[in-house]
């Protein structure tokens, strides 16, 4: 911390250097397919190389390409400081795709697909999904989703856009028990 003084009517300039703390880990990214976007932990990641780093620590990777579906949809990997973990992504050309894109008043809240995490946060990306329906959730530790779930259906070319509004859950709630033996108590 640094303490600066501002008089009236001058600027007071000041400077700061950032230094990367965090113990970083490498991940090599192998496609069949160039041209994707890739995702950490949800969040679009801008990448230079098919090498990145990263923190260490568990970490979600995704990757998707507009018009593909991408096999397997995420990875759930633990990286450490002393490995390179590598990926493999799969991008599939599909005729019978359809997009979605899902948006929330908080961007850290994974979607999820007929309840599996798809690796992508709200308000991120269009996400390309095969036709069908589907039923998608919001999911945020801590927070309440309204609506809880939506249920679509998806057609080849069409975009969906969905819309979720989280808030926090509250810190009390009720536990009913039943027993046996009326007044018994925890």
């Amino acid at each position: 911390m640094r303490r600066i003084n501002v008089e009236a009517g001058k600027t007071a300039v000041a400077s700061f250097t950032l230094k990367n703390t965090a113990k970083m880990g490498k991940v090599q990214i192998e496609t069949n397919l160039p041209d994707y976007q890739l995702f950490v932990d949800g969040i679009p990641f801008a990448k230079t190389a098919s090498q990145i780093e990263v923190p260490i620590g568990y970490r979600v990777i995704t990757a998707i390409k507009d018009g593909y579906l991408t096999r397997p949809n995420h990875h759930r990997i633990l990286i450490n400081d002393d490995q390179v973990v590598r990926l493999q992504f799969q991008f599939e050309r599909q005729k019978d795709i359809g997009y979605l894109q899902v948006s929330s008043n908080r961007s850290s809240a994974y979607i999820y697909l007929d309840d599996h995490l798809t690796g992508i946060k709200a308000n991120s990306a269009v996400i390309p999904i095969k036709e069908g329906i589907y039923k998608v959730r919001l999911r945020e530790n801590g927070f309440q989703s309204s609506p809880s779930e939506e249920l679509f259906q998806v057609h080849p070319g069409e975009k969906h856009e969905l819309l979720f509004n989280l808030q926090p859950e509250s810190d009390q709630d009720t536990i009913q028990l039943i027993t046996r033996k009326p007044g018994a108590s925890i």
